[in-house]
């Protein structure tokens, strides 16, 4: 998943969360990658920059 965010002086940038509405599963891919079911279909993101899960 590839997203910039802009965090302020001393802010901790642990805190992002993000929520995916309407997804019934989302699950971690050895290859690093996540799969997000939803009723619609599958999506494939990437794999995950920073710390793996």
């Amino acid at each position: 998943m590839k997203y910039d965010y802009i965090v302020a002086p001393g802010g901790n940038y642990k805190q992002i969360q993000l929520q995916i509405k309407g997804a019934t599963a989302i699950n971690i891919q050895n290859d690093g990658s996540v799969i997000i079911t939803t009723p619609l279909g599958s999506i494939k993101e990437g794999e995950l920059y920073g710390q793996k899960v």
